[in-house]
């Protein structure tokens, strides 16, 4: 692969239509699932035309065994808290409170009472806006920093660990809705 992506077989590039992730088959070129006029906007005087693409898990492991190389838990990882967001995977309110613990434990290590208070992280980075506004900002603040005490002294890479074995127990893991 071009990326250097050890486990590439699992990762697919995708593209949005209509909110929803299509994957682009290895052989299709991009033009042909591009809008209209992204390749003649490089030709000429036109304006360009956005088209993103997106790395994607396109085949879920079935255990975080399965994945040998630290970028690609790591990508699933993104991927899962992504989905969490997009409310692509869903919970319940305990659940989602232990998972957010876990990603911000990755993400900003041990809690420490002292520097951090209960306004260290924002919540609209790791919680839906379904959940915000079903539990209210001061729960998710209260309960998201009791939880993230919980899980002191993982490192990093454990705390994504975990997040993905607990995500993968769920009943949406693996699945790619479409309308």
């Amino acid at each position: 692969t071009h990326a250097e992506l050890p486990e590439f077989f699992f990762f697919g590039l995708s593209y949005i239509n209509d909110g929803e992730h299509f994957f682009i088959d290895s052989d299709t070129k991009l033009h042909k699932v591009a809008p209209e006029g992204w390749k003649d906007g490089l030709k000429g005087n036109l304006p360009p035309l956005t088209f993103s693409v997106y790395l994607r898990i396109k085949f879920y492991p079935e255990h975080i065994g399965m994945l040998r190389h630290s970028i690609s838990r790591h990508l699933l990882y993104l991927q899962l808290r992504h989905d969490f967001l997009e409310e692509r995977l869903t919970c319940s309110d305990e659940k989602t409170v232990a998972l957010v613990g876990l990603a911000i434990q990755s993400e900003y290590g041990d809690y420490d009472q002292e520097t951090m208070g209960k306004n260290y992280f924002i919540p609209e980075h790791y919680y839906c806006g379904s959940v915000i506004k079903r539990l209210g900002l001061g729960y998710i603040r209260d309960n998201t920093a009791e939880t993230h005490c919980n899980y002191t002294g993982l490192s990093h890479v454990q705390a994504e660990v975990e997040f993905i074995k607990m995500a993968q127990q769920l009943q949406e893991y693996g699945i790619h809705f479409h309308k």
